[in-house]
């Protein structure tokens, strides 16, 4: 699913830059998309990269973004990106890597990241780079797996990083992989799935088989698992676990009676993109991606009205509305353990960086604005949006409103909503005053903007600490279930302290969410005008 989905999106990309683009549909064999980077592959094997390259993974020999592609290699047969690292399988079945290898993703003891392509395996017959794992298929069915294990995606297990290759399963013939789970088709025909799934934390340290009736199988970086059963018809997967086995119910019906082939299950599910570009396909497409942490590269272009060289139409604005409205749509339960994670008087340099540990994590936080910021970090706003997380008003410049006249008051308020819609179409029903003042007189004010006041219930005080270990120890040692907590994403220190503290947070089955969502998923009534400090 990888690669196809990430060739379809990609030629979209490149579809829209068509004026720039050097490539002709039948000269490219694959592409493959990582959090903000892109490898081509060509027909004739030559390998090409371009995009951010701030951890060397673009294979170039340095750390320099590259606009445009750039040949790398030659003689390649098979190409894999994760998350900030690349594979490379040439046609002598050697297996290279480049990128990030903080978490031993490249299967090389020495975690530096690598800028140029190095040597991993041999007798390779196929890759996969996963989120931060890898995956190399050896031509006799060995499956190896290295890099990191913290959700048991390499079905080891120690939840640890792994520094070099080692075996999994034995008769393997196929493998994809998701962001942090898998599915393998070993050579009897059977299907097994190993990593994290969303009906629990950990699929256990091994390899759990599904059910018989399955011709062929797949997943994608959302983690969505696909299947083909023996009637012909294909589905999306709908868990429901057993003791010994993962029992999918056949409730979203996708297809009937398609064509078994080796690419089947691959083309049913981008048909309508491959053939038409429909504009219903593309919105597919894109929504089928959210989530991830790469697909900020791919619409980027649809939703830079602003930019002199850009023209805003029609087609962009509806994309850009069906990307907001996908990701508002709620994925828990009132029962689940919630809390929403609140940042102040961003956005700043900090936030893009934070936004990509969030989306990874499928967690979703509400963004307070301070309307100069706002102003000055506009992508950072259309990413808050279409990653599905909420943007607030937390004012303009950040005054003790309670001694403001109520022009200056209406002046702050009404200055930081119009930067906001200007940019993403939002219109802000939430607010946090500066410093936590406020009046009746305020509230007053802000009921006729129709804006709800949401306070905090746990108050980190980063601004004052200044340290990533005491912010992270201190959201883990005070979060609960409702509570609303306080960061500020202008201190590189608090975002440090909070990504550390992310993965735990979610270890402990902690849901992540939106204000306004928590409100809706606890059935508590927005009123205008009111201060609310938990919600529970």
């Amino acid at each position: 699913m990888k690669k196809r989905l990430c060739f379809v999106l990609a030629a979209v990309f490149v579809f829209m830059l068509a004026n720039t683009a050097v490539y002709a549909d039948n000269d490219i064999k694959k592409i493959s998309c990582g959090e903000d980077f892109v490898l081509i592959l060509k027909t004739n094997g030559d390998l090409y990269s371009f995009g951010k390259n701030d951890r060397g993974q673009l294979g170039t020999g340095d750390e320099v973004d590259y606009d445009t592609p750039v040949k790398i290699m030659s003689n390649i047969n098979d190409i894999s990106c994760g998350y900030k690292h690349s594979l490379v399988l040439n046609k002598d079945k050697k297996l290279y890597g480049f990128g990030d290898n903080s978490l031993y993703q490249l299967g090389i003891a020495n975690s530096d990241s690598q800028r140029k392509p190095v040597e991993i395996m041999t007798d390779v017959e196929e890759c996969r780079a996963a989120g931060f794992h890898s995956f190399a298929l050896k031509k006799n069915g060995n499956l190896y797996g290295f890099g990191n294990n913290l959700f048991s995606q390499l079905a080891f297990s120690a939840r640890t990083e792994y520094k070099k290759p080692l075996l999994i399963m034995q008769n393997v013939s196929k493998i994809e992989s998701g962001f942090i789970t898998s599915v393998i088709k070993k050579s009897d025909g059977s299907f097994f799935v190993f990593g994290k799934e969303s009906t629990k934390k950990f699929i256990d340290n091994k390899p759990i088989r599904l059910e018989k009736d399955i011709l062929d199988a797949t997943i994608n970086q959302n983690d969505d698992l696909y299947f083909i059963d023996k009637s012909k018809s294909l589905y999306k997967m709908s868990k429901n676990n057993k003791a010994d086995t993962l029992s999918f119910h056949k409730k979203d019906l996708l297809a009937k009676n398609i064509s078994l082939g080796e690419s089947s299950i691959y083309q049913e599910l981008n048909l309508n993109l491959k053939n038409e570009l429909s504009t219903k396909s593309i919105y597919q497409a894109l929504a089928s991606s959210l989530n991830k942490d790469y697909t900020w590269l791919r619409y980027k272009e649809l939703i830079d009205f602003d930019k002199p060289d850009h023209k805003k139409s029609a087609e962009r604005e509806k994309i850009f509305d069906f990307l907001k409205k996908e990701m508002k749509s709620h994925r828990y339960k009132k029962e689940d353990k919630l809390i929403a994670i609140t940042f102040d008087d961003g956005p700043s340099t900090y936030t893009d960086s934070l936004l990509n540990d969030l989306n990874r994590y499928k967690a979703r936080a509400s963004f307070f604005v301070l309307g100069k910021n706002a102003k000055a970090y506009p992508d950072a706003l259309k990413k808050i949006v279409c990653s599905g997380h909420e943007i607030a008003n937390h004012s303009f410049s950040h005054p003790n409103l309670a001694r403001y006249s109520n022009n200056n008051v209406l002046s702050q308020i009404d200055t930081t909503d119009n930067i906001v819609h200007q940019y993403t179409g939002e219109n802000i029903s939430l607010f946090r005053p500066p410093y936590g003042s406020y009046n009746k007189n305020t509230l007053s004010l802000l009921k006729n903007r129709k804006k709800a006041v949401i306070m905090w219930s746990v108050d980190t005080l980063d601004w004052k600490h200044k340290n990533a270990t005491y912010v992270k120890n201190y959201i883990l040692n005070h979060a609960k279930d409702g509570d609303i907590v306080l960061l500020h994403d202008i201190h590189k220190t608090t975002v440090d302290g909070f990504k550390q503290a992310l993965p735990i947070l979610i270890d402990r089955g902690f849901k992540l969410v939106t204000v306004s969502e928590l409100m809706d998923l606890r059935s508590i009534n927005k009123e205008y005008g009111n201060v609310y400090f938990k919600l529970k």
